[in-house]
């Protein structure tokens, strides 16, 4: 993700990489940031996610093991 400047101001820039690395790099760094606070995934009673369009929101679903749908 980035930007670049255009005429009227700032453009955003995404990668197509990032439903991948949602999918196969974000669970890890959750579980790592969760343990650090004594906590797990299993303590998760709902997450709340930036939507990021429908490929990211199918890659959160299939990184954290969430039924299909569930985050629409």
């Amino acid at each position: 993700m980035g930007w670049h400047v255009e005429d009227d101001g700032l453009g955003v820039l995404f990668s197509r990489d990032i439903p991948t690395l949602v999918r196969t790099r974000l669970r890890e760094a959750a579980q790592g940031f969760l343990a650090r606070h004594d906590l797990s995934l299993e303590d998760i009673d709902r997450f709340v996610c930036h939507p990021g369009g429908a490929k990211v929101v199918d890659a959160l679903e299939e990184a954290f093991a969430i039924p299909p749908g569930t985050l629409a």
